[in-house]
């Protein structure tokens, strides 16, 4: 039972910091919007709850090998699936929307 709770924890937690990373990302590319959102929720004190927020660049690669990790554990079969979404294609000359990986975000500018 308490490998049980542990995972659930770890799941909870991986859950938990990458919605925060999904936000982190949208702020990336459209700083504007999700500042509005933060305004709508939380008044005078949006832009310090947004600087709360993780760097997306700075947090992404850690989250990922740790949630490589719980994936492998729990969800074997969609194991490759996951990896696909962050690694680039050994098979890629150009980038486009369909060869895009996370990879390729992580690395531009910084958050």
């Amino acid at each position: 039972m308490d490998n049980l709770k542990r995972y659930q924890d770890d799941l909870n937690r991986l859950i938990s910091v990458g919605r925060k990373l999904l936000l982190a990302i949208n702020y990336k590319y459209d700083p504007k919007q999700v500042e509005d959102i933060f305004r709508e929720n939380y008044g005078d004190k949006a832009m310090e709850k947004l600087k709360s927020y993780p760097s997306f660049s700075e947090t992404y690669q850690s989250w990922y090998s740790e949630a490589k990790v719980v994936i492998s554990q729990l969800l074997p079969d969609r194991f490759d699936d996951f990896i696909e979404y962050y690694e680039k294609p050994k098979s890629r000359k150009y980038l486009t929307y369909e060869s895009y990986r996370i990879v390729d975000c992580h690395w531009s500018s910084a958050l």
